[in-house]
């Protein structure tokens, strides 16, 4: 392990898990029964060579891959209400030279 971070609330418990998760890794069934909310709605993180970006709320952290530590935080605009949505996919494209 390189890092570890901890965040307040990744919004993850019933999108990307839920109450029947066992931290099993061994178990030939481990993940199987959550993987397809998963699946459906994407991931709440993306790893480049050069950020790694985790979605919190309405900021999408990015942050040094090999620290752990944050580089920068982008934020959603608050609409007409002033209320601020909350990130629903995240897609990082990388240009190739």
């Amino acid at each position: 392990m390189l890092w570890k971070r901890e965040f307040k609330n990744l919004g993850t418990f019933d999108v990307y898990y839920d109450a029947t998760y066992k931290n099993t890794p061994l178990n030939s069934a481990y993940n199987q029964v959550h993987i397809p909310g998963a699946n459906g709605r994407g991931t709440n993180y993306v790893v480049a060579n050069d950020r790694v970006y985790i979605v919190e709320g309405d900021t999408c952290h990015a942050l040094d891959p090999a620290t752990g530590k944050t580089l920068l935080d982008i934020r959603l605009s608050a609409d007409k209400s002033g209320d601020r949505k909350e990130w629903g996919y995240l897609g990082v494209s990388i240009k190739m030279s």
